[in-house]
């Protein structure tokens, strides 16, 4: 806060003290989630394609919320105090980095271990053609997902680009492998995803896609910002 008020910090700056704490906590998050015994080639080339993705997803975090704080030294018509801009920039803190940080770990957990599944599921696909979708069953499920509930499609089928889990913040929604099934015809009124968990990510080896507001709001010099933080700072 102190080196943002003094413009040590500027917009556009990614603090690496700050991209480090985020990035800790996904990868923790990442490495919580993939758990298999043993790691084939196809795992090692899911868990590097996650992990750049967090790495990338972690300086676009960092940088957005630095010109988020740094919006904070005026109130429009005047310079705020230090202790006016620490009281505003509190909140924003609080938000990214305990509120939406836990989200994003949570949606790091999840989307590693359908990663995992997802390579065991290519692995798998010749003897185990078919996906059926499961919800939990209880009560927090939502409505858009008890209606993808129990459909059996191909592994291959275009359905999977679209509704493979997760499908939502904190989704506990999952499939299973299975050798032979009838085919679940599709009605025309399937749910909505969100743009942000729209694609089979775990297909794709990323856990946050580019139409996530970090990724998809930032200019051409900003993208290119995070590509020579991450060169210069992840090895």
């Amino acid at each position: 806060m102190r080196a943002i008020f003094k413009n040590v910090i500027k917009p556009g700056v990614i603090d690496k003290s700050l991209f480090n704490f985020t990035a800790k906590a996904l990868i923790n998050g990442l490495d919580s989630g993939y758990d298999v015994p043993v790691y084939t080639d196809s795992d090692k080339e899911m868990v590097a394609n996650l992990k750049a993705n967090l790495y990338q997803f972690s300086a676009a975090k960092t940088l957005t919320q630095i010109k988020e704080m740094s919006s904070l030294l005026t109130d429009g018509e005047r310079t705020r105090s230090f202790a006016e801009f620490k009281k505003e920039v509190a909140k924003v803190y609080s938000n990214y980095n305990i509120n939406y940080l836990q989200a994003e770990y949570n949606q790091a957990i999840g989307s590693a271990r359908m990663a995992a599944n997802w390579v065991s599921i290519q692995a798998d696909k010749d003897t185990l053609p078919y996906l059926q979708y499961k919800t939990v069953g209880d009560s927090h499920v939502r409505e858009s997902h008890k209606a993808l509930d129990n459909i059996i499609r191909p592994v291959d089928d275009p359905f999977w680009d679209t509704y493979y889990p997760p499908n939502d913040w904190n989704c506990r929604c999952d499939v299973i492998q299975i050798a032979t099934g009838k085919e679940t015809p599709l009605p025309k009124n399937l749910p909505a995803i969100s743009k942000v968990f729209s694609g089979n990510n775990s297909k794709n080896g990323v856990v946050f896609n580019d139409q996530h507001p970090y990724f998809n709001n930032l200019s051409e010099a900003e993208q290119k910002n995070v590509q020579e933080f991450i060169k210069s700072n992840v090895k």
